[in-house]
């Protein structure tokens, strides 16, 4: 085998080359840290690191999600409080106002004080939180709860928070005027809260994983996307229906369920001296008060809810994150060792240039 000189010469740059290259390669793993900085240097690992990826992004999301809720929640719950502790304001006067023997100018001024505590419970649950209406449900332009002077009557979302559902003399059923149906309305389940206006379920996902329930298409018999509604279970509704805390509809006397409506009827029968029936609305406002009450317990377990979901974000975090290291995460000390041998073997290649490469008459003319 002939070896010439320009083929020695040609070979010897080529390792020399081959050495720098690897010895730049080794310093920029440690520079940036990362195994790899393209995807085409490993590209299982560069797969399985953007799935991490997105799982930490999915997390960001979910951790953003939980805490605009739970910011909501504890400001539901701190106006329920407030509506609460008006409740027994309320309650207090409407004994005082109805013992005793006093005169019409006093049964007055105790029934204003009564509207007084109704306007600010209404004033309550009409508050907004980062430009959302806190218990409006859907509804964002306008205020939920409205008292109309004229009728005495207050509404949710534009309709009486007495308003009940009718049986037609057909048999069907409307609420509101308007016919519910089968789903809308099943004997034994139905929420009467729910089918007040803009008390449409807003989901978000907060890591349960959402899923999807669909109606089977008569004709394919396959599931029709069309159809598809989130599975309660997997994700979180923030839709806070004020009627839900508040109640709703009217009693077998026909008296209001609703703590504020209540509060209105027994200033109005205080006005007018109608003693019986404020006795009878007494004890129905601290059966009502009962209704807000139950809303804070369920914003208390529910915070308790995103909690646990804030703690399992954090365990997912910090797993994901050891995973991400394991596949992308430069070994700094062996690195550091792979580069002193590089180096090692650069300078050895550099030596080698001295015997490889001839001397020309220029070195003799020095």
């Amino acid at each position: 085998m002939r070896i010439t000189q320009n083929g020695m010469k040609r070979q010897y740059l080529r390792n020399s080359n081959s050495a720098l290259e690897r010895m730049s390669k080794i310093n920029n793993r440690i520079l940036t840290e990362r195994k790899f900085t393209r995807a085409s240097e490993d590209a299982t690992a560069a797969a399985n690191a953007m799935i991490i990826r997105k799982s930490l992004a999915n997390l960001d999301m979910y951790e953003d999600n939980l805490k605009k809720v739970q910011a909501l929640y504890n400001s539901a719950e701190s106006h329920l409080l407030t509506v609460s502790g008006e409740v027994t304001k309320v309650t207090t006067q409407l004994i005082y106002g109805v013992n005793g023997d006093k005169s019409p100018t006093e049964h007055n001024i105790i029934a204003q004080e009564l509207e007084n505590f109704a306007e600010q419970m209404r004033t309550e649950l009409n508050d907004m939180y980062s430009d959302r209406q806190i218990f409006g449900g859907t509804n964002n332009s306008s205020v939920p709860f409205t008292f109309d002077e004229t009728t005495r009557k207050l509404s949710y979302n534009g309709v009486p928070v007495n308003t009940m559902i009718e049986t037609g003399t057909g048999g069907e059923h409307t609420f509101n005027g308007e016919t519910l149906s089968a789903e809308e309305y099943a004997e034994g389940s139905v929420r009467p809260y729910n089918l007040f206006p803009a008390s449409q379920p807003i989901y978000v996902d907060v890591g349960i994983g959402i899923k999807y329930t669909y109606e089977t298409d008569p004709v394919t018999g396959e599931a029709d996307p069309a159809t598809a509604k989130v599975d309660p279970n997997t994700a979180m509704n923030i839709t806070l229906n004020g009627v839900e805390m508040t109640g709703c509809g009217v009693d077998e006397d026909g008296d209001s369920l609703n703590v504020i409506q209540l509060t209105y009827d027994a200033a109005e029968a205080l006005r007018n001296g109608d003693k019986q029936t404020c006795f009878r609305l007494l004890d129905k406002i601290h059966a009502a008060k009962e209704t807000v009450l139950i809303g804070v317990t369920n914003f208390g377990a529910k915070s308790e809810a995103i909690e646990f979901h804030l703690t399992k974000v954090e365990n997912d975090r910090y797993n994901l994150q050891v995973q991400q290291k394991d596949i992308e995460a430069s070994d700094l000390t062996q690195e550091i060792t792979d580069l002193k041998s590089a180096q090692a073997a650069y300078n050895a290649t550099l030596q080698m240039g001295s015997q490889v490469i001839p001397q020309s008459i220029f070195d003799f003319i020095r």
